[in-house]
């Protein structure tokens, strides 16, 4: 229900970091958030899968800032 919100927070802290020297990153979670099965019933918490999704989409960001 806070998409905008969600949104403009993440070009926040992308205008942040983007004038740090170390690697920072912001992961991608809209990409899966919306997906059946990865929020419980009350439409904030994680499910199981949405935790692995989750904790995949930051492992993926990490690997992404530190491969190049």
């Amino acid at each position: 229900d806070h998409r905008d919100d969600v949104v403009a927070a993440n070009g926040m802290i992308r205008d942040v970091i983007a004038d740090r020297s170390a690697p920072s990153g912001v992961a991608g979670w809209f990409a899966h958030g919306a997906d059946d099965g990865m929020i419980t019933g009350d439409g904030v918490h994680l499910t199981d899968r949405g935790r692995q999704a989750f904790a995949t989409a930051i492992a993926n960001q990490v690997w992404s800032m530190y491969r190049r």
